[in-house]
């Protein structure tokens, strides 16, 4: 091969070269497993870079080779680490995943990266990609996780014309981020799925209406807690018993007024 008589003719091997010659080979029709074997015997000589990596991804993203680009993906971690330079390989592993069906795959590598999993999703529908009900749920869990609220509800709002109905499963996903948000101090987001999910008539309200009020105690929000108690006592919503042992606790630790807020939506209840 050229690249071993290099050095006969004084010119130092690098791997400027090896890059060039891994391109040169992959650009060819279904030679990337040839580009492979001459990375494999060379990366002990010459230390490879995350551009050697993008190229091998590259080629086999073409093949539509996911073992054999999970094992360079693998790889490149390992030898170079991770950085947002390096985003045309993570481009090219993660298409080769999802091209060979392995949508659920490919989001672990997005778990903590909301915005780069937006991208590939909103990508691949632009693409063509016509996303079913288990697509669906990985990434509204995926969003949630990383508080993206927004892009989750984007979601809900057209997974039915793609003919993916939500389900319970689904829903449960919103549900818990509601209890996540305020464990992470972020009741308003919380409140923002709330409001969502009433407005849009999402059922059932039982478990995220007590999510909400438990959250809304824990944090203290006594005037949001009052105005939230009220709201869900008008929709016939069942407030379960643990729950109105946690209203009790907060209103009653204040003061005079927060007592009487307790005892009013006592007889709220009762009358209920």
């Amino acid at each position: 091969m050229t690249f071993d008589c290099m050095e006969r003719y004084g010119v130092q091997p690098d791997i400027l070269a090896v890059n060039s010659l891994l391109s040169a080979i992959c650009r060819e029709n279904n030679q990337t497993a040839k580009a492979s074997d001459f990375f494999e015997r060379i990366k002990t000589k010459i230390s490879p870079d995350a551009y050697s990596f993008a190229i091998l991804l590259e080629g086999w993203e073409k093949e539509g080779n996911v073992v054999n680009a999970k094992s360079t993906f693998g790889e490149m971690v390992v030898r170079v680490g991770w950085s947002p330079g390096y985003v045309s390989a993570y481009d090219a592993f993660l298409m080769t995943l999802v091209g060979g069906n392995q949508f659920d795959e490919a989001m672990k590598f997005l778990k903590n990266d909301s915005a780069d999993a937006i991208l590939l999703w909103d990508t691949l529908v632009d693409g063509g990609l016509v996303p079913n009900l288990s697509m669906y749920k990985v990434m509204v869990e995926l969003l949630c996780n990383n508080n993206d609220v927004d892009n989750a509800f984007r979601l809900l709002d057209v997974m039915i014309f793609h003919g993916a109905f939500p389900d319970s499963l689904t829903y449960n996903t919103i549900f818990e981020a509601i209890g996540m948000l305020f464990e992470r101090d972020d009741p308003e987001t919380a409140i923002e799925i709330w409001e969502y999910m009433v407005e849009n008539h999402i059922l059932p309200l039982e478990d995220s209406a007590n999510a909400l009020l438990i959250g809304l105690c824990d944090l203290d929000r006594a005037t949001e807690l009052r105005r939230y108690a009220d709201e869900i006592l008008d929709r016939r919503i069942r407030i379960y018993a643990s729950t109105k042992g946690k209203l009790k606790s907060a209103f009653c630790k204040g003061n005079k007024n927060a007592r009487e807020v307790y005892d009013y939506l006592s007889r709220k209840w009762k009358s209920s």
